[in-house]
C-alpha cells in the first residue's frame, strides 16, 4: 500500500469506521453505537473525510473538530457509507490507522436500491425524469445496481486489511435480533458487550419522504448550488449573493411539515427486473466473507426465475 503522508499527524485517531453500505440501517446502528457508554461517534453522522477531497485536504482539524465532544477513553470512530466504493478512502485510512477497525452493513440489494431510488427521488437529488421504469431497465446512471455489488466492491478492502478487522452485518438478520447482534458489534469493538442500549427497538425512520412542494425546481436549485460550489466564478458569484438566494429558494420551496407516506412495494415483474442483476450476489459475498445472507430473497428469486 503506498504511503499517503497527508494523513499523517492526526490528533485523534479513529478505532473504527463504518465503510457501507448505504440505506442499510447504518443510522439506527450509529445511534446504538453512539448510546453505548464508552463509544463516541462524529458529531456529524457521513464525514466522507477519507472519500471526499475538499474535506480531506482540510487535514487534522476538519477531523479534530468532529471529535471535541468525545471523553478520552471512548472508542472513536464515524461512519461514511460511500467509503466501500472508494480507492481513495482504502489508502487514506490505512494510512490514518492499518489497525483500524471496520464495520460494514449489507441489504437484500434489490431492497437497497428501491430504497435509495425512493429517498433520492422525493429529496430531488436525482433528476425527476428519471423513472422507477428506467431503473427496472437497467438505466444505472445513478448507481443503484452497481451499489449492489457488494463483493466486488469489498474485494479491495480485505487485499489490504485483514478479514478479522472487520465485521459484518446482514440488516435482515439485524432487524430480527438486535439486542443479539449490536452486542456482537460491542464485543467487537471491545467495549463492555452486557450493556443494552434503551434505543434497541427505536429503528431510526429514515424513509422517502415529501419534502418539498415542487420536485422540479428542487433539483434546479440543487443542480445549481452544486456548480456554484464547485465553479471558479464563485468569488465573483459572492457578491451578488447568488447561494443566499439559491438557500431562500429553497426554504420557500420546502413543506413545513414533511409529508410521509408508505413505500409502494415491488410488484413481482418489477423485483424479477432488478433481482436478474444481483443473481450470484449472495454466493459471492459468502465466498468472501464466510457470511451467509440467508433471509435475501433477490439470490433466490434470481434463480428460480431463470430456471422457469
Amino acid at each position: 500500500m503506498q504511503k499517503d503522508e497527508s494523513a499523517k499527524g492526526t490528533g485523534v485517531v479513529l478505532d473504527f469506521i463504518g465503510i457501507g453500505a448505504p440505506r442499510c440501517g447504518t443510522t439506527w446502528i450509529t445511534a446504538l453505537l453512539n448510546a453505548h457508554p464508552d463509544i463516541c461517534t462524529s458529531a456529524q453522522k457521513e464525514l466522507h473525510f477519507f472519500s471526499h477531497d475538499p474535506h480531506y485536504k482540510k487535514g487534522t482539524a476538519f477531523l479534530e473538530n468532529q471529535f471535541t465532544h468525545c471523553p478520552s477513553h471512548a472508542r472513536k470512530g464515524e461512519w461514511s457509507v460511500d467509503y466501500l466504493y472508494s480507492t481513495e478512502a482504502i489508502q487514506r485510512i490505512y494510512t490514518h490507522n492499518p489497525n483500524v477497525r471496520l464495520i460494514v452493513c449489507f441489504r437484500d440489494p434489490v431492497e437497497r436500491a428501491y430504497s435509495h431510488f425512493l429517498l433520492q427521488k422525493e429529496s430531488a437529488v436525482i433528476s425527476p425524469f428519471y423513472t422507477l421504469s428506467k431503473l427496472l431497465n437497467g438505466d444505472d446512471r445513478y448507481k443503484y445496481i452497481k451499489r449492489g455489488h457488494y463483493a466486488k466492491a469489498l474485494a479491495p478492502w480485505l487485499s489490504v486489511f485483514p478479514k478479522e478487522q472487520f465485521h459484518f452485518i446482514i440488516y435482515e438478520t439485524f432487524v430480527e435480533n438486535p439486542q443479539k447482534h449490536i452486542q456482537e458489534l460491542y464485543r467487537f469493538l471491545g467495549v463492555d458487550e452486557t450493556f443494552l442500549p434503551e434505543n434497541i427497538s427505536q429503528t431510526v425512520d429514515y424513509r422517502a419522504r415529501k419534502k418539498f412542494h415542487f420536485r422540479l425546481l428542487q433539483h434546479a436549485i440543487n443542480a445549481a448550488t452544486a456548480w456554484y460550489k464547485r465553479t471558479a466564478l464563485r468569488p465573483a458569484l459572492a457578491v451578488l449573493k447568488l447561494r443566499s438566494g439559491l438557500r431562500f429558494l429553497s426554504r420557500l420551496n420546502r413543506r413545513t411539515t414533511a409529508e410521509w407516506f408508505e413505500k409502494p412495494k415491488l410488484s413481482t415483474a418489477q423485483y424479477a427486473a432488478l433481482a436478474r442483476h444481483f443473481s450470484t450476489e449472495a454466493e459471492e459475498l459468502h465466498t468472501l466473507t464466510g457470511i451467509k445472507p440467508s433471509l435475501w430473497r433477490a439470490s433466490k428469486f434470481a434463480s428460480e426465475v431463470s430456471n422457469t
